[in-house]
């Protein structure tokens, strides 16, 4: 893996599916506990694979 990289940049596209689902159950979970700082890193890591996936699709 290159300096920089991650393990989800080398997801395919179904599992960055399932990955997002999970986190957008965390994100609610945590908003439900009034843990919004906890919240704002999953929906943060959710736009991160979203756009990852996005750009991976249009190599």
């Amino acid at each position: 893996m290159a300096v920089g990289e991650e393990k989800t940049d080398y997801l395919p596209p179904s599992e960055v599916s399932r990955l997002v689902e999970v986190l957008k159950r965390n994100m609610r979970r945590a908003a439900e506990n009034l843990e919004f700082e906890r919240a704002a890193q999953f929906r943060d890591r959710i736009k991160e694979l979203t756009k990852k996936s996005i750009i991976n699709k249009n190599w």
